[in-house]
């Protein structure tokens, strides 16, 4: 996460460890409201990942300093387009915010490693306890809840990898099996109804 007082120097191991586990994509939280403070350490950030073959992606989230997709991409334009930089697209944050499909489109190739996919129920004018609560112990399988899923899917790149993120509280008497194999049927039925 970068916050206010965001070191680089102090993810070295992190860093190192991720390269050995041969990691590609890193997922980066922004609490720093201040943005060229932010974009000034996202691009030193990227730059300290470099040589291990890394690359931090943004993450919009609506309860955090970058709310939407459009102040993702402005960040990483702040912080000079690094060669490694990119954004990420979960697809709660992009249901939940001020993104739209032409946003998506929008974003430059080079800018995208991969996507989260879910879902979430549809709540008009959510508040801040109902973004957190989705996020953190709710999110529903793609296709059962109030986000165009297929619409942000058929709006991605082709071949873009796809990140299962469905934390669930509700479904937490079935077992890791059960849970990995309806999360990975429910992700397959997207990925291959797109057009």
């Amino acid at each position: 996460r970068i916050n206010a007082g965001f070191q680089p120097d102090a993810y070295q191991a992190f860093l190192e460890t991720g390269a050995r586990l041969g990691g590609k994509a890193i997922l980066v939280g922004v609490d720093d409201e201040d943005e060229q403070r932010r974009a000034d350490n996202y691009a030193r950030f990227c730059e300290a990942a470099l040589p291990y073959g890394l690359r931090p992606n943004v993450e919009f989230m609506p309860w955090t300093a970058v709310k939407n997709l459009n102040d993702a991409y402005r960040m990483v334009q702040q912080a000079g387009e690094p060669e490694n930089g990119g954004i990420l697209i979960d697809a709660l944050h992009f249901g939940r915010s001020a993104t739209t499909l032409e946003d998506v489109r929008a974003l430059p190739r080079q800018w995208m490693q991969y996507a989260q996919i879910c879902d979430a129920p549809a709540i008009e004018n959510p508040t801040l306890e109902d973004y957190i609560h989705a996020g953190r112990v709710e999110r529903l399988l793609p296709g059962e809840g109030g986000i165009d899923v297929q619409g942000l899917w058929n709006s991605l790149p082709e071949g873009l990898p796809v990140s299962v993120e469905l934390p669930t509280q509700s479904r937490a008497h079935l077992s890791p099996v059960e849970w990995a194999a309806m999360t990975l049927d429910a992700a397959k039925r997207v990925v291959a109804a797109r057009h």
